[in-house]
């Protein structure tokens, strides 16, 4: 069966937004962000930057794991600005090839109109996010309305490391080839570094998971739900890894399934807080259960 393909118009704060939504019917929706771009492709509907993005990798990448888990995927344009730059709001950070826009962004009010399409009375529908390059700093600015977040080969703009109010620590996992030449990983060191500390997560672990792919994991965040996960990748540069080789610029590729990671870090971690939610219950439930027993045993 084909899977149901949709370009989708929004009227965001009077302005016309474009979304591409693959297998809409999912309870589990990923919204995906593309990287900062020039606009050298057809303007039409401002969609471009998303349809390259979908051409890009849906088909050889995006589209065989999303079959496989069977979530609904969105892919999402950013807007255009006087310098012919596909960017998202920033707001004047300071970090990123779009620092400098000089537009008024509602790119998070598209966000929200997307996700109440999807909302459903009586229906529990989760939200991640995966954004490539400026799409991952737009994660990191904006990771609080997502239920866990996966920025690829990106990182939060300094200005806002003291920024963020407490409370605000969603679930990341996050990678980054150390030979970027575009977004230097240090930058992401230092993102991941402040979050760490914001989220006051006390463990930490460091283990090689494959050749030259080194796991950063930030547990005790607080509960459960919150955790941290950063791969690190040797000789990689700003790229997906996992994804098919797009272009030379980018440097060195990786075969590492980054997609497949997220998933999985997202949903097991996403399982372990719901049984952590429900653990507080089975210390009563147990002495209930014992004192009925005792009670059965004097009576018989």
């Amino acid at each position: 069966m084909e899977e149901e393909r949709l370009e989708s118009r929004y009227v965001v704060e009077g302005q016309e937004r474009w979304a591409i939504v693959h297998n809409q019917s999912a309870t589990e929706v990923v919204f995906a962000f593309h990287g900062s771009a020039e606009s050298r492709w057809d303007n039409e509907h401002d969609i471009s930057p998303a349809r390259r993005f979908e051409e890009s990798y849906d088909a050889r990448y995006f589209g065989k794991h999303r079959e496989k888990h069977g979530y609904t995927m969105v892919y999402i344009a950013a807007r255009r600005n006087s310098f012919g730059w596909y960017c998202w709001e920033n707001n004047g950070e300071e970090f990123g090839s779009c620092a400098y826009d000089d537009r008024d962004g509602n790119d998070a009010a598209l966000v929200a109109a997307i996700m109440d399409d999807f909302r459903q009375p009586n229906v529990s529908t989760k939200f991640y996010g995966l954004g490539f390059s400026g799409g991952a700093k737009f994660l990191w600015k904006n990771r609080d309305v997502f239920d866990a977040v996966g920025p690829i080969a990106g990182a939060s703009a300094p200005s806002l490391f003291n920024a963020d109010d407490e409370g605000s620590c969603t679930p990341v996992v996050a990678f980054h080839g150390d030979k970027d030449s575009y977004v230097d990983v240090d930058s992401d060191r230092a993102t991941i570094g402040w979050y760490q500390q914001a989220c006051g997560c006390q463990g930490k672990s460091v283990r090689e998971v494959a050749e030259n792919v080194t796991l950063h994991s930030y547990s005790d965040c607080g509960d459960p739900s919150q955790y941290i996960h950063y791969y690190e990748l040797g000789g990689v540069g700003h790229v997906i890894p996992g994804a098919p080789f797009i272009w030379s610029g980018l440097g060195p590729t990786s075969d590492f399934d980054s997609l497949e990671a997220i998933w999985d870090t997202w949903q097991a971690q996403g399982s372990a807080a719901a049984m952590g939610q429900t653990q507080p219950l089975l210390f009563p439930l147990t002495l209930i259960v014992t004192a009925c027993l005792v009670l059965w045993r004097q009576q018989s």
